[in-house]
């Protein structure tokens, strides 16, 4: 009985001891600090998640474990984090909740990235932005209507701050969809801030070519509405409307012109100015101290062969200035010229040549020696384009071909890569240019590639031609 008795007392003593030690590995974790549990937290590759500075942040915030630790937990489809600790703190500093988080957080792009960062989320947060106007400007009002807008991240952030609202985000997009034309958030954001109303837009939308993107830029630069009416009324559509506002270019030049007892000049520009150096404010005053002499018409053109049709409706032309970027063998109209730039005919090698030939003012282009015929003995052809001079060994450039069918008229051509603000005008008319050196600030890096910059007058008067 003893023996027994023993046996049971020792088994319960050992059951006890082993309860001691589970209840001793688990108390020290159910006791553990807000502070200690946050220094436990590691990352997925077992390092830990959070630095001293982002845990006394986090504990400044007043919030418990579970919210802090939920939040830094949340992660998109790819498994990346959607919320950084300090994001986490500011969050929850503005009042922020797991229930807010979770639902910004759960809008994914298709390829799994968040349309919300952390910070994103706190911030509209800070700005008291309401949930069923954040969905309604996600969403255009229409969940899962892949024509509705879709605001999100950063550019939805700015239009709340801005003060905008779902009213004229609806007025807005359902204008531009009502008319074809694209609409995206960023623009948006931009209108607003010009103070654009859904009634200013009724007033462009309409012309030939309109984009919103376009628009900002003629806002921007000073474009008003009765200039753009007038230009489209000269049959200018709106991306020519644009670039002429930002040449600053009168109405008057545009139109026909009325003959004077003044010399007639005509000056052609490119569609194409990616980097805008034939609208910069050098090159602005380079044309202004030109065009005062002339009776003046200026035009935009797409192609190669609107060069004789402009020059045929003027009675005379004593300067012909065609006005792009150029190379030593050509000066760019239009790289993409004509049609849809993706059909099989566009894509064959025939058809591209026949493209780029019309996009190119070139040494092929031997039918402008007619047009050229036309104009006075004493007529200048300026080639406002770099490098058409430049010396290659074949000696085949744009300026010599251009002086070759030009029947003795006087061209202009530089040699090297220029900008308009080292064009100096000696003489208006006849046009006569000296290129001075680039400013002297930039006069060492740009010797790196240009050593020396010239302009060659096919009837020199002056050695600096």
């Amino acid at each position: 009985m003893y023996s027994r008795s023993a046996n049971v007392k020792q088994a319960n003593l050992l059951i006890l001891l082993i309860l001691i030690v589970l209840g001793c590995a688990q108390a020290p974790q159910q006791h553990l600090s807000i502070t200690q549990r946050l220094e436990q937290l590691q990352t997925k590759d077992g390092k830990s998640l959070l630095e001293p500075r982002d845990i006394a942040l986090l504990r400044a915030t007043g919030a418990d474990f579970e919210t802090i630790h939920h939040l830094l937990s949340m992660e998109n489809s790819l498994g990346e984090s959607v919320f950084r600790p300090h994001d986490v703190a500011w969050f929850l500093r503005c009042g922020g909740t797991v229930e807010y988080a979770e639902k910004l957080a759960k809008y994914e792009r298709k390829d799994g990235y968040s349309l919300f960062r952390g910070g994103q989320i706190a911030y509209l947060k800070a700005i008291n932005a309401e949930m069923e106007v954040i969905v309604d400007l996600m969403t255009g009002g229409v969940p899962g209507d892949s024509t509705a807008m879709i605001f999100y991240g950063h550019s939805l952030v700015e239009y709340l701050e801005m003060g905008g609202d779902t009213t004229y985000a609806h007025r807005m997009f359902d204008l531009g969809r009502d008319n074809g034309k694209d609409l995206f958030c960023n623009d948006l954001v931009r209108l607003l801030k010009l103070g654009v109303t859904p009634e200013d837009v009724e007033h462009y939308i309409h012309i030939e070519g309109f984009q919103y993107r376009e628009l900002i830029h003629f806002l921007k630069e000073g474009g008003t509405q009765a200039y753009a009416e007038a230009m489209s009324g000269l049959g200018a559509n709106f991306y020519e409307i644009v670039r002429l506002n930002r040449m600053k270019v009168p109405l008057e030049l545009y139109s026909p012109i009325v003959d004077t007892d003044k010399p007639n000049a005509l000056f052609l520009f490119s569609s194409i100015d990616n980097n805008k150096e034939f609208s910069s404010p050098e090159a602005v005053a380079f044309y202004r101290s030109v065009w005062p002499s002339y009776d003046t018409r200026v035009m935009i053109i797409k192609s190669e062969e609107e060069i004789p049709e402009a020059f045929n409706e003027m009675e005379r032309v004593d300067l012909l200035a065609i006005c792009g970027h150029g190379n030593v063998e050509s000066i760019t109209i239009c790289p993409t010229y004509g049609g849809d730039p993706f059909s099989s005919e566009a894509l064959s090698e025939k058809h591209w040549k026949i493209r780029r030939d019309k996009g190119m003012l070139d040494t092929g282009d031997t039918e402008l020696e007619e047009i050229f015929s036309q104009m006075p003995e004493d007529g200048v052809i300026f080639l406002d384009a770099c490098e058409t001079n430049k010396t290659v060994d074949s000696g085949k450039n744009l300026f010599n071909f251009i002086q070759s069918i030009a029947g003795g008229r006087r061209v202009i051509g530089a040699e090297t890569i220029f900008t308009h603000d080292q064009i100096f005008v000696e003489k208006a008319y006849p046009l006569r240019l000296r290129f001075n050196p680039p400013k002297e600030k930039e006069e060492q890096e740009f010797e790196k590639e240009m050593p020396k910059q010239k302009v060659k007058d096919s009837k020199p008067s002056k050695p600096s031609h």
